[in-house]
């Protein structure tokens, strides 16, 4: 079942990585990723599994002394619009030196809807977020944002979690094969 998801997941970093869009970054889109990197630092309460989606946590030693870590944010459970993810590593200030992974909130955000996937129409299949650290333990936290398609309120849901090259962290709120 390991071997699946893996395979699952290298082909959907493929497909995404395929649909990157080069935008040049403004000032609003700068502004915006700081806000949104900062309502991450300002948090305090963590949730330890969503009842909408999976979310889960990997690492990987990509050599040379750097690690490379992956939030997959998939599964949905209800039509989950406008996603955003934003990942802080290690409580790191907001700077200019390390930019910290993120989805939906310097390009256009994705939608994720149960058993859909579009990409030209914006419809994924997942939503990766990845960064590279040269530790092999790195403290993580992390925001989902999406809008729901049925009532339009915007939900934020706040993760924290240690990520190793040992584990595999998943959090769901449904059964999980592991």
């Amino acid at each position: 079942m390991r071997k699946l998801r893996n395979a699952v997941m290298c082909m959907l970093v493929l497909m995404m990585t395929a649909c990157i869009q080069t935008t040049n970054t403004t000032d609003d889109q700068i502004t915006q990723y700081e806000n949104y990197y900062n309502l991450v630092l300002n948090n305090t309460a963590y949730i330890s599994a969503s009842k909408y989606y999976d979310l889960s946590v990997e690492m990987a030693d990509i050599g040379g002394g750097a690690f490379r870590y992956y939030v997959f944010v998939d599964n949905p459970r209800i039509a989950m619009m406008k996603c955003k993810v934003m990942v802080v590593e290690n409580d790191l200030p907001v700077s200019d030196d390390k930019v910290m992974p993120s989805v939906g909130i310097t390009e256009t955000p994705y939608a994720l809807i149960p058993n859909q996937v579009n990409n030209e129409g914006g419809y994924a299949k997942g939503l990766i977020a990845s960064g590279e650290t040269d530790s092999d333990t790195v403290n993580l936290k992390i925001l989902v944002e999406w809008t729901s398609r049925s009532t339009g309120s915007v939900y934020r849901e706040y993760f924290s979690c240690t990520a190793t090259t040992e584990t595999t962290e998943f959090y769901s709120g449904s059964s999980q094969e592991q």
